[in-house]
């Protein structure tokens, strides 16, 4: 997990005090009696002993946070494996939601895994289990859940509760009109079983077919129509379009009603367009909120390679040793 540490502990660390530091540090190692030069990222990699690695560090006013290896290594809570940039932004925002004073306790955390197990009916031991199959302890489960509510809170806070998320009427019909969505032409049929097997071929009147026992309607889309049943676009209404004998006789279907393509009005359409806008929204706002973290951040990465993956190869950034408070 994450771990919170003094300033000046960070500031050693990040020189080479842990992990070896920097990637072009070399160091004198002694190998088959002969002492050599030996790159510190080189000697990581082979070092039997290396048990984890620091990649990021984060200044803050009330000291630094490490993200380390094993904290991109592993699986979240109902799967998956974070990126760094993930990790990062998880700790950003966490520190954010303190700086606004958004707390969440073990107790808290203890009370909200008390009613994910009554909504899921679930039992402690349960849960407990369930930690266990993702690699977390009891305490180390909880810990997640705790830091996964104070994300979702800063999130309600710099987010969700932003008016540019808040999608108005004049919007949904705007959206619509840009937007048109169809109804697919359709077909109502009925069928009937006629134990004579004269009906094969009789050429019934409107009133003997409305006078016949029909069975209830049913509806089927233009695109479910197989290539025999094509005619059905032609066919006129209340006509008969199919005679199949069977053991028990003839079964006769009926075309009822002829569905056409119509626009969906857009007061019918309104919980979609709203959640189409609204996801868009979020998106938006949610990538401004991390963008803005990201820049004001002071990140010391371990790899030049994991800084330029998430800030771009041609960002020029300062070094955050030289920034970092005394």
């Amino acid at each position: 997990m994450m771990t919170s540490i003094p300033v000046w502990v960070a500031l050693l660390v990040s020189l080479g005090g842990f992990m070896y530091g920097a990637e072009s540090e070399t160091f004198s190692s002694n190998i088959g009696g002969e002492e050599v030069m030996v790159d510190a990222a080189q000697e990581t990699s082979i070092d039997p002993f290396l048990v984890d690695e620091i990649l990021v560090t984060i200044y803050h006013a009330d000291g630094a946070e490490i993200i380390t290896k094993s904290d991109v290594e592993h699986v979240l809570l109902g799967g998956g494996i974070p990126s760094l940039r993930d990790k990062i932004l998880e700790e950003l925002m966490i520190l954010d939601a303190k700086k606004i004073g958004i707390s969440i306790s073990r107790e808290d955390a203890e009370d909200f895994m008390a009613k994910l197990q009554k909504t899921r009916g679930v039992s402690r031991y349960e849960m407990m289990r369930m930690f266990q199959e993702f690699g977390y302890s009891f305490d180390e489960g909880l810990e997640a859940l705790r830091r996964r509510q104070i994300v979702e809170q800063i999130m309600d806070f710099r987010v969700r509760s932003d008016k540019r998320v808040v999608v108005q009427k004049e919007e949904l019909l705007a959206y619509a009109k840009e937007n048109p969505r169809y109804t697919e032409p359709a077909f109502v049929l009925a069928q009937v079983v006629l134990s004579d097997e004269d009906v094969l071929t009789k050429d019934f009147s409107c009133e003997e077919l409305h006078a016949l026992p029909w069975e209830d309607s049913f509806v089927i889309g233009d695109s479910e129509l197989p290539e025999d049943k094509l005619f059905l676009r032609d066919a006129a209404v209340g006509t008969v379009v199919g005679r199949e004998p069977f053991e028990e006789g003839v079964e006769i279907t009926r075309l009822i009603e002829k569905r056409e393509r119509i626009e969906i009005p857009a007061e019918d359409r309104f919980d979609e367009i709203a959640s189409i806008l609204g996801q868009q929204r979020f998106a938006m706002v949610m990538q401004e909120y991390q963008q803005m973290l990201l820049d004001s951040a002071l990140l010391d990465f371990t790899y030049t390679t994991d800084r330029e993956a998430i800030f771009g190869a041609e960002e020029n950034l300062d070094v955050v040793a030289e920034a970092a408070p005394e």
